[in-house]
């Protein structure tokens, strides 16, 4: 489960690049890497180091398969894949109540969970990033929250937890910003929360 330049969905900018200054890294979020989302400096340190925290959760798997031979494991990752591009248990429940993207045993299946850590760290990453930082941009009861000295912050459905992730960056940047009064973060306790053990 380690990144191979096969499977990397983060990169820096060549050196050649035209827009070398709006563009220090670029990273994708689909499987087949089709759509392209650009970064900043900061940004990409930023998803650097969340491929970092990630792949510690996906040196976990790793251990957890390490007992099946290579083509079991191998055909477990596989079926992972297919279960997460064709989502079986949306288009079955499409519009009724039992509405999901994956179902709790496809939550627990190990090729799955592999796929998400692949895919779903960069997206639940970036995009609650960005939702913080517009909040604090335009809320004050936002920014006021961020200059308390502790904070315990619950993730619900939290998975592999990379919301709380985005929050703890994102607190890390208000608080080395010039607006800062405390020019500290607060003292956090994070809980993620989630049905599927599996996560755990």
């Amino acid at each position: 489960l380690r990144s191979t330049p096969d499977d990397a969905m983060v990169f820096r900018g060549d050196d050649d690049d035209d827009d070398k200054k709006e563009k220090e890294g670029y990273y994708f979020q689909d499987a087949r890497r089709r759509y392209e989302f650009r970064c900043g400096r900061e940004g990409l340190r930023k998803l650097v180091a969340l491929k970092e925290v990630s792949q510690r959760t996906s040196e976990l798997l790793d251990d957890e398969l390490a007992s099946l031979d290579p083509a079991a494991r191998e055909a477990i990752l596989r079926e992972g894949k297919k279960i997460y591009a064709e989502k079986p248990s949306l288009r079955k429940f499409q519009g009724g109540k039992g509405n999901v993207t994956w179902s709790d045993d496809e939550y627990a299946h190990a090729g799955l969970r592999a796929q998400y850590l692949r895919l779903k760290s960069i997206q639940r990453f970036t995009e609650t990033y960005n939702l913080l930082h517009r909040a604090w941009s335009v809320d004050a009861t936002v920014r006021s929250v961020f200059e308390r000295p502790s904070l315990r912050v619950a993730s619900l459905g939290g998975g592999p937890a990379f919301e709380l992730v985005a929050f703890r960056e994102f607190a890390a940047t208000v608080a080395s910003s010039s607006s800062s009064p405390r020019k500290q973060q607060p003292a956090f306790s994070f809980y993620s929360l989630d049905l599927q053990p599996a996560w755990k």
